[in-house]
């Protein structure tokens, strides 16, 4: 009990009781402030005082970018299900045009990320990252290290697909390192369609 309920550990992230209860409890104070964030927004929209391009809308934007970058923290150093891979991604977005939060997406350990753009930024963006992420192979030299550790049949099927990926970055946009690489979503659009499906 007290190695798994009360006791802080240095190795003690993961799905350890300890750590998911103190990730958790953060994500749920953020989770509420983002929904009064929302609501408030989507009142506001409702009632015609402001507009999506109006100073006002994108201070929200701002604070929802802000929190998903604190979820990220959480899920990094509380939960510590991020990796080496996604916190370069994440760092190296973080300059990118038109920047507002990153976090993980998933289960952890891997998964994607979703990343939060200014509207128009979308495209400004991807060019950004495949400039100063994915064309630099450095960024890929620790993947690659742990990539050919693994049995050589696993490695082999791996390397292939990063290397076919890192060729084709525009088709694929896929797992890269661990991430789901970039591409833009319009969130309009998704949220239109949604309605009509209503």
């Amino acid at each position: 009990m007290d190695r798994d309920y009360v006791l802080p550990h240095d190795d003690e992230g993961g799905y350890r009781p300890r750590a998911a209860a103190k990730f958790f409890h953060k994500e749920n104070i953020l989770g509420r402030i983002l929904e009064v964030i929302f609501r408030e927004a989507n009142q506001r929209l409702t009632s015609r005082e402001i507009t999506i391009d109006s100073p006002e809308y994108q201070v929200y934007q701002v604070k929802v970018g802000k929190i998903l970058d604190e979820l990220q923290d959480t899920l990094r150093n509380d939960f510590q299900v991020s990796n080496y891979q996604l916190d370069l991604l994440l760092d190296i977005a973080k300059d990118g045009p038109g920047y507002l939060g990153g976090k993980l997406t998933g289960a952890g350990c891997g998964g994607c990320v979703t990343i939060m753009v200014r509207n128009g930024f979308e495209h400004n963006f991807c060019e950004y990252l495949d400039s100063r992420y994915y064309n630099d192979e450095n960024n890929f030299k620790v993947y690659r290290e742990v990539i050919s550790s693994l049995d050589s049949e696993l490695s082999s099927s791996l390397m292939a697909n990063l290397d076919a990926a890192l060729h084709d970055k525009e088709s694929l946009r896929r797992v890269v390192t661990f991430s789901s690489g970039a591409c833009p979503v319009d969130v309009a659009r998704c949220a239109a369609a949604v309605r009509q499906e209503r």
